[in-house]
């Protein structure tokens, strides 16, 4: 009998070829970006893809071809100390930090506002971004965030199967691109430590968000996603974080986990172009 696609970890896709890349100094580190699909415009917002902690931007590359070739403008981002983007060995890392280097960047790209999509860390550093840079933001897909340290599953590493996968990709990925390949425990640390007591929002918090949908709920900007099989964050979280913020939208994908991106990239790609196809906030 085949295994459930939960239970899975497909390859790391490649990045497309890039229209456009680089590296930006933004508070004291060189933050990396590339450019997909249409050129950078100021009418239309491109969609910025930021990814998990102790990953890279790769790990979105079935999603970026995916909108590049439909004719969106995209931006890929490695989030500071992670991919080829550098750290600064003498700050913590954290959500608010890393929100405020990609508004940095898309200052110097010049880019008003833009759409976020975010994959667990990245996910958290979406909403950051709604709460504190709305000003930047034309939408939201947060796709298996938590909004407390404690809202991890217990022991979820010893059950997921492919967990020494996971482990050792990271720290190959890391090591063929980084600036520093061999600071890696170094950086883990460093992730390890911010996801130990952060985030931790409140409803206070989430009531910055305040987008309310006036139609039917496919009209709201703001999606918070999670797979229905979900192993390392618990299962009620996504809908919790949905229910404090009004007019959200609440998605369950179906036989995926925190790794549906690479799971199922179709179903994945198919909620996007939903999510991008609703009216814009107003």
């Amino acid at each position: 009998m085949a295994s459930s696609r939960s239970k899975t970890l497909p390859p790391t896709p490649n990045l497309p070829d890039a229209i456009a890349s680089g590296c930006v100094t933004v508070n004291n580190v060189e933050i990396w970006y590339a450019l997909y699909g249409s050129p950078l415009s100021h009418q239309q917002p491109p969609t910025v893809f930021l990814h998990g902690g102790k990953i890279s931007s790769r790990w979105w590359a079935n999603q970026i071809r995916h909108l590049a070739d439909a004719g969106h403008s995209v931006i890929a981002i490695d989030t500071r100390g992670h991919g080829r983007s550098t750290d600064d060995p003498q700050v913590s890392l954290s959500y608010e930090l890393f929100a405020a280097d990609i508004t940095s960047l898309l200052d110097h790209l010049q880019v008003p506002s833009a759409n976020f999509v975010g994959w667990s860390d990245g996910a958290c550093t979406c909403l950051v971004l709604a709460m504190s840079f709305k000003h930047k933001v034309n939408r939201v897909f947060a796709f298996g965030p938590n909004y407390h340290p404690n809202q991890g599953i217990p022991y979820a590493a010893k059950s997921v199967p492919f967990v020494l996968d996971l482990m050792n990709r990271m720290k190959e990925e890391y090591e063929s691109i980084s600036p520093t390949p061999e600071k890696f425990d170094t950086f883990k640390a460093k992730v390890v430590a911010m996801q130990a007591c952060s985030p931790s929002w409140t409803q206070e918090d989430f009531s910055k968000i305040n987008w309310v949908a006036t139609n039917t709920h496919q009209n709201s900007p703001l999606w918070v996603v999670t797979g229905d099989s979900e192993e390392l964050i618990q299962g009620w979280v996504a809908r919790s974080i949905s229910d404090m913020i009004p007019g959200s939208v609440y998605l369950s994908l179906p036989d995926v986990s925190h790794f549906a991106p690479l799971q199922d990239p179709e179903g994945f790609n198919n909620a996007l172009d939903q999510w991008l196809s609703e009216k814009t906030k107003g």
